[in-house]
């Protein structure tokens, strides 16, 4: 555990990736898919997808959940840990989407359709 940085909250981190390493990040993605999803999933018949692409299925090697950003934490620090800016999105489209906004990232993906 001690590569699990802990992080005062204040500093701005250099991107969503030195985010996702601290404790804090650690800690808010196991309270989201256990208190938030998880409950859904077993009481509602939610289904979890990708927000972007549709994807759903078991946990692969090569596909699975993340937690992403809406609104890129590089762009509101201060939105890191709000649920309302939290979705979830398969790894694929969570990298694809990077660090853009969530109006370029559809514009991005619209136009590659063309």
């Amino acid at each position: 555990m001690d590569w699990i940085r802990v992080w005062d909250g204040e500093e701005i981190l250099q991107g969503s990736w030195e985010l996702c390493k601290t404790k804090q990040w650690k800690m808010f993605r196991y309270w989201f898919w256990n208190d938030i999803i998880a409950p859904m999933v077993c009481c509602d018949n939610y289904v979890v997808k990708c927000t972007y692409c549709g994807w759903k299925g078991p946990k692969t090697q090569h596909t699975y959940f993340c937690l992403d950003h809406i609104v890129p934490y590089v762009k509101a620090p201060e939105l890191a840990f709000e649920l309302s800016n939290i979705t979830i999105a398969c790894n694929h489209c969570n990298k694809r989407k990077g660090n853009k906004t969530l109006e370029e990232f559809l514009n991005e993906d619209c136009a590659t359709q063309e």
